[in-house]
């Protein structure tokens, strides 16, 4: 179970800390894909020039039920979503590209 998802020094969920999805996943299973929606979590240029980890989601997994295994992973963009993320931050927030 995908417990929580948190957000990265460039990208915020809208309205809190972390995102909370809820989403099962299954080993062998079909790929799932989770909408996180998603803002910059800061509008200032020094927070693009020094956006070191801000391609790296902390992922909190539960495998098994109540009382089941808890452990953190950390999921990166591929190299096509940090260029788009880096892209799309600084036009959200208004700023000259």
């Amino acid at each position: 179970r995908l417990v929580r998802v948190s957000g990265t020094p460039l990208l915020t969920p809208g309205g809190g800390a972390v995102w909370w999805p809820r989403g099962w996943v299954a080993g062998p299973g079909a790929v799932r894909r989770l909408e996180l929606p998603v803002r910059p979590a800061r509008c200032d240029g020094h927070a693009f020039g020094e956006s070191g980890g801000a391609t790296a989601f902390r992922l909190r997994l539960r495998i098994g039920g109540p009382g089941g295994l808890h452990g953190d992973g950390l999921l990166r963009m591929s190299p096509a979503r940090t260029r788009a993320m880096l892209d799309f931050a600084p036009r959200a927030c208004g700023l000259p590209g």
